[in-house]
């Protein structure tokens, strides 16, 4: 339990984040997810879609496991929120678990998006969204100014035009929005900044 209660208050721990999620769907569904499992032996790959054959039944101690939890480890880590749950001050309080887990769960979501952001994003494009962030609120920058990032990594990014740079930072991640001829960074822009300065992550990085 204590072990979990530091997880879930270092939540910026992303690999610990991702494992919480998964286990908070599972622990959500883990019935009808189960019955599905222990009705299954085989799935077929067709042309038009997936069949799922019935299994028999006798079924394994490894079967059972995987028909009520999905994993070993998913059901450990269940136990464990489970139990973290119960030691908490609204454990009887329904509507306060639900808000409690629904916020933790909303945190998590977010930190694996920065950190999936983060491993995809260039170097330039970290440059542009700090340009803006330091611009103020809404921060209005012209385009000839994000271009300008974009032409000193030139070298980097050989061959790449401003639309398909900038297209990441706008449809992709929601990072920032071009309006006419100006560009500003969004709320959501400013906090995955925030996270990744808290993390401590490269901001130089290639590109």
């Amino acid at each position: 339990m204590d072990k979990l209660s530091s997880v879930l208050e270092n939540l910026s721990d992303w690999p610990w984040a991702v494992a919480f999620s998964v286990c908070f769907i599972f622990w959500i569904f883990r019935e009808p997810i189960g019955r599905w499992i222990g009705g299954i032996s085989a799935i077929k790959l067709k042309s038009f879609g997936i069949e799922a054959r019935p299994s028999p039944q006798q079924k394994s101690a490894a079967e059972e496991i995987q028909r009520d939890f999905g994993s070993a480890v998913l059901a450990s880590c269940e136990k464990q929120i489970q139990s973290d749950l119960d030691g908490r001050s609204f454990k009887d309080d329904l509507k306060e678990r639900e808000k409690y887990l629904i916020r933790r769960l909303a945190d998590i979501s977010l930190a694996y998006e920065f950190d999936r952001a983060y491993w995809l994003i260039w170097g330039s494009q970290i440059m542009a969204l700090q340009f803006l962030n330091s611009s103020g609120f809404p921060g209005f920058v012209s385009l000839e100014s994000m271009k300008r990032i974009l032409s000193e990594k030139a070298t980097e990014l050989k061959g790449i035009k401003f639309e398909q740079w900038w297209v990441f930072l706008q449809d992709d991640c929601g990072f920032a929005v071009i309006k006419e001829n100006s560009a500003y960074i969004t709320p959501l822009g400013r906090e995955f900044l925030t996270y990744i300065t808290a993390k401590g992550y490269n901001m130089n990085k290639y590109g």
